[in-house]
């Protein structure tokens, strides 16, 4: 839904605010579920632990692909709501020409993906430097 709404702006700050919106409320999931995670562990354990030490590699591994498959979905979901959008565009309005739209797809994919990456690699970052 939130991609969605990206798309029906015609204002490529209100697609890049909203980018960095969900990028910012991405980071702060992945960074509160590493400490949910933790704190949790300290409680049943009752024991003073490192951060980090709490994460079996199986626990680990499935954190690592839940992340890839959210990036992977994130980027995926930019990239069809857009091209659909203005495939939509290019078929029932005819005042557009093929290049103008070609050119507003990459601009309006563009500036989300980068948002998406720079996020992304923050919360990677987060979740990399607690894990140790």
């Amino acid at each position: 839904m939130l991609r969605l709404l990206q798309v029906d702006f015609e204002s490529l700050k209100a697609v890049a605010l909203i980018g960095v919106i969900h990028g910012i409320a991405e980071v702060i999931e992945r960074s509160t579920m590493v400490l949910i995670d933790h704190i949790c562990h300290k409680v049943l354990e009752n024991r003073t632990i490192p951060w980090g030490g709490f994460r079996t590699p199986r626990h680990e591994r499935l954190a690592n692909e839940i992340t890839v498959m959210s990036m992977l979905y994130e980027s995926s979901a930019i990239i069809s709501v857009n091209y659909f959008l203005h495939l939509y565009q290019y078929f029932y309005t005819h005042h557009n020409s093929s290049v103008q739209l070609l050119q507003s797809f990459a601009l309006h994919s563009s500036v989300p993906l980068m948002a998406e990456w720079f996020f992304t690699s923050v919360s990677i970052g987060i979740e990399t430097t607690i894990c140790q």
